[in-house]
């Protein structure tokens, strides 16, 4: 099925500055995955963020993971309408082989496997969190099923540059209504 993804032309978002772009939502199955995880110390922060996706692609090329065979995904724990931006929390995570040495100020972690709803998105990467919340708000409550206990993740399939276009799926760890 196709859902509204509500993304606002810029400044506050009210039914006169809204477009509407199709959404379609797939279920999928991913397996466990190892990563390489760094905090941005500014929440959302999008100069935080870019600053803390640098450091963790450059330790990945260094640790003999190629930048063209690098996977990235961030992981969103807060939701920036509750939680002021540079308090809310953001953890970059690169795809790591097992026998990757991690050391602070990276830590090592998995992105569990099972059931996933996956948005598909292309545009502004200040408008990322409309395709979240379009997921949870449109798509979510009609689903059969309800988030499980790991965060709203993005996973990137592109390097975008600030200002750029972003290139995501966004992954909703599912488990069924109880």
């Amino acid at each position: 099925e196709l859902y509204p993804l509500i993304v606002p032309d810029g400044g506050q978002e009210t039914p006169s500055n809204q477009e509407e772009y199709p959404m379609n939502v797939e279920v999928i199955e991913r397996d466990e995955v190892t990563v390489s995880c760094l905090t941005s110390p500014e929440g959302y922060v999008p100069e935080s963020i870019v600053a803390t996706w640098k450091q963790l692609i450059a330790w990945g090329a260094a640790a003999g993971i190629p930048e063209t065979a690098q996977q990235y995904f961030g992981l969103c724990h807060s939701n920036p309408a509750v939680t002021p931006v540079e308090k809310c929390r953001y953890v970059a995570a690169l795809e790591i082989p097992e026998h990757v040495q991690v050391n602070a100020p990276f830590s090592r972690d998995r992105i569990p496997g099972g059931r996933f709803a996956r948005v598909y998105y292309k545009g502004p990467a200040e408008n990322t969190g409309q395709a979240h919340l379009t997921l949870f708000n449109n798509w979510l409550p009609e689903s059969g099923f309800e988030p499980d206990d790991h965060p709203s993740m993005e996973h990137y399939l592109n390097v975008a540059e600030p200002g750029g276009e972003v290139e995501l799926e966004v992954l909703l760890k599912l488990k069924p209504l109880e």
